[in-house]
């Protein structure tokens, strides 16, 4: 995200932190990133899941990257530190060319 010029917006040195919707929805991001898992763990796990939330909560329908649509699926392995980040890097390049968000 750093090479990309992005910031977080859940400040936190935990690997899956726990925050709000509400503390997102706040901060108003830009672009919202999720993470496409194959484990069905939790319901939520599923990224149709996530987006129908994104799309019909009162609060996070609010957001900024939500109302035009500029929501980035990644697989969620390269989220993790590894040589599959190059994967994750050039697909948010692409998305943030796209959004004309450089």
């Amino acid at each position: 995200m750093e090479k990309l010029g992005l910031r977080n917006v859940v400040q936190s040195d935990e690997e899956w932190p726990t925050v709000s919707w509400e503390s997102i929805a706040r901060a108003n991001p830009s672009i919202v990133v999720l993470a496409r898992m194959e484990r069905r763990r939790f319901p939520a796990d599923d990224v149709e899941k996530k987006l129908e939330f994104l799309k019909s909560d009162p609060v996070t329908s609010q957001m900024d990257a939500v109302k035009n649509d500029r929501i980035v699926i990644l697989d969620g392995h390269s989220m993790d530190p590894s040589i599959r980040n190059v994967d994750a890097l050039e697909t948010l390049a692409e998305a943030l060319q796209a959004f004309e968000l450089e």
